[in-house]
């Protein structure tokens, strides 16, 4: 074997290491469970993985949402129990609805645990929470 071949494998076998570093799996994913707060009956979930360009893609479907209602949704810091700042803003949902693609990774997402989804009744009314899940 010459010495050519053996860096050359060398270096393919570095770029790999840096690649799989560098680039989430496509294949990592999350599943948050919403459950109902204050009686209001909806639930839900929340699906995210990384989109092709490595990049958190949040789905949301909300079930029981009022017909007709724009329901804002971010990421929180801390639990549904012990609710923080806003980390993420989501798109809100409509007709039980969301779809964001965040500017991080999902791993990177899930390095800053913990965190919780939490569903906000209307942006007249950001105070009342609908729907919460703790991300895990």
């Amino acid at each position: 074997m010459s010495k050519g071949f053996l860096w050359f494998v060398l270096l393919v076998v570095v770029g790999l290491i840096a690649y799989w570093a560098y680039y989430p799996s496509a294949t990592s994913a999350v599943t948050v469970m919403l459950s109902s707060q204050n009686n209001s009956g909806e639930t839900g979930r929340v699906s995210v993985s990384d989109n092709a360009y490595g990049k958190a893609h949040v789905v949301v479907n909300l079930i029981g949402e009022p017909a007709g209602a724009s329901q804002p949704m971010h990421f929180h810091a801390g639990s549904c129990s012990a609710i923080g700042a806003v980390k993420y803003t989501l798109t809100s949902a409509v007709n039980g609805k969301s779809d964001t693609t965040l500017a991080i990774s999902t791993a990177d997402l899930m390095k800053q645990l913990p965190m919780a989804v939490n569903v906000h009744k209307s942006a007249a009314e950001m105070g009342i929470y609908v729907a919460c899940g703790d991300v895990r």
